[in-house]
């Protein structure tokens, strides 16, 4: 009998390969999705389909170069070179990949109305398709400096102690923690709850477990450009990976660092609602980039940053100094040189001098991801299409409301 079902299981593996979707051509550059009678394809970056539209579901977002696909009840990843990875036994759920690594749920299910039947149970995926470490843990996060943040809940426990697992699955921090967050530079916060204390406190520790800042915060975010905005009593900074204070705990909110530049908030409240709320940006050294003096504003993107006053939106550089001036309606931040601005109801993308290098006439537009811009043609229709760095639109198609999709 053990030999039987040992034939069987290894003749059904090859055969999820055979009926795998063959794509129309070779790729050139990335993949893109579009929609077509409700099912998603894609196509490359001169338009021409890869795939055509047969995969079920919501709408498929490229991750570390991956995206998960349904394909009947075959849960698979297509990399963004057009290669396949298949799973060498049945999942449920999975997202996209870290480390070399994909999250999977085995036992998951969901009855009528997205209502959660079983939760099942997480694991990780290496990427030839083979379960790397076996899904038994409650919840887990993805792979970061080696180490992955797992949850793990027993009969009768009402949340998940939470600790760290390495790569062969085998605990590396034991789990004790209330919450943990994914490594960075070698530390991550844990929460731990103190005695007396209302609310757990965020600590930090190093890769073997050892608290190297003690818990003392109401909310932290993770490290980096080697500082962490956090949350004591009711203000916000940013501490340094030994703990010091680096910027002063005198902000109403403080976002992660990005291009060395931290976006901070102050506000003031009245009957309980929050009025006044302007922003600023702060160095890795603490020091003023910029005075608080912004209605909106969006941390650093590609050496650039949205900021907003008066109803209008431009854009800084690293110096905090006026890019690109205050004269659009709405903006989006920069990627790959390039930037979605709205002048009169429609967008455009302007470059890091401020020149419009794709006119005003969408209704919407995305962030460039390599050589494409996914853009709203008319957004009452539900006309979306493809754009390329010179403006010409290489693609379009029409999403359908979601109650009208169709089973895949």
């Amino acid at each position: 009998m053990r030999l039987t079902l040992l034939i069987v299981l290894v003749l059904c593996i090859p055969s999820l390969a055979a009926d795998l979707p063959r794509p129309q051509k070779q790729p050139t550059g990335h993949l893109y999705p579009f929609q077509k009678d409700g099912q998603w394809g894609f196509i490359d970056s001169t338009g021409a389909i890869v795939y055509d539209a047969m995969f079920a579901g919501a709408e498929p977002r490229f991750s570390n170069g991956y995206v998960v696909l349904k394909v009947g009840d075959q849960v698979l990843w297509l990399s963004e070179g057009g290669k396949f990875v298949v799973p060498q036994q049945h999942i449920d759920a999975a997202t996209g990949s870290a480390e070399g690594l994909f999250k999977v749920n085995v036992g998951r299910q969901i009855r009528l109305g997205d209502i959660l039947a079983n939760p099942g149970r997480w694991g990780f995926m290496d990427t030839s398709g083979k379960m790397a470490i076996p899904a038994t843990l409650t919840d887990v996060a993805h792979f970061s400096d080696g180490l992955a943040a797992a949850g793990v809940r027993g009969p009768g426990e009402r949340r998940a102690r939470w600790g760290y697992i390495g790569k062969d699955g085998k605990w590396v921090i034991e789990p004790k923690y209330l919450s943990a967050r994914s490594f960075s530079g070698g530390c991550a916060f844990v929460g731990v709850a103190l005695p007396g204390e209302r609310f757990v406190k965020q600590g930090v520790i190093d890769g073997t477990g050892k608290m190297v800042i003690r818990p003392q915060f109401l909310q932290a975010q993770a490290f980096r450009n080697g500082l962490a905005a956090v949350k004591k009593d009711e203000a916000w900074g940013y501490i340094d990976r030994r703990g010091n204070t680096v910027v002063p705990f005198e902000y109403q909110a403080a976002e992660t660092f990005n291009n060395g530049r931290g976006l901070v908030w102050k506000w003031k409240k009245k009957k309980g609602r929050i009025v006044d709320a302007k922003c600023g940006f702060v160095d890795t050294k603490g020091k003023p980039v910029t005075k608080i003096e912004f209605e909106t504003g969006y941390s650093f993107s590609d050496g650039m940053a949205v900021v907003g006053r008066g109803g209008k939106h431009g854009f800084l550089n690293s110096d905090g100094k006026i890019a690109i001036e205050l004269k659009f309606d709405s903006a989006a931040t920069f990627s790959e040189g390039l930037a979605a601005v709205v002048s009169k109801g429609k967008t455009g993308y302007v470059d890091k001098q401020g020149r419009l290098v794709i006119r005003h006439q969408f209704d919407w537009g995305l962030p460039f991801r390599s050589e494409l811009a996914r853009v709203f043609i008319d957004k009452a229709k539900r006309r979306h299409g493809y754009v390329n760095r010179q403006g010409k639109m290489v693609f379009e198609f029409t999403i359908e409301p979601p109650g009208q999709w169709r089973e895949g």
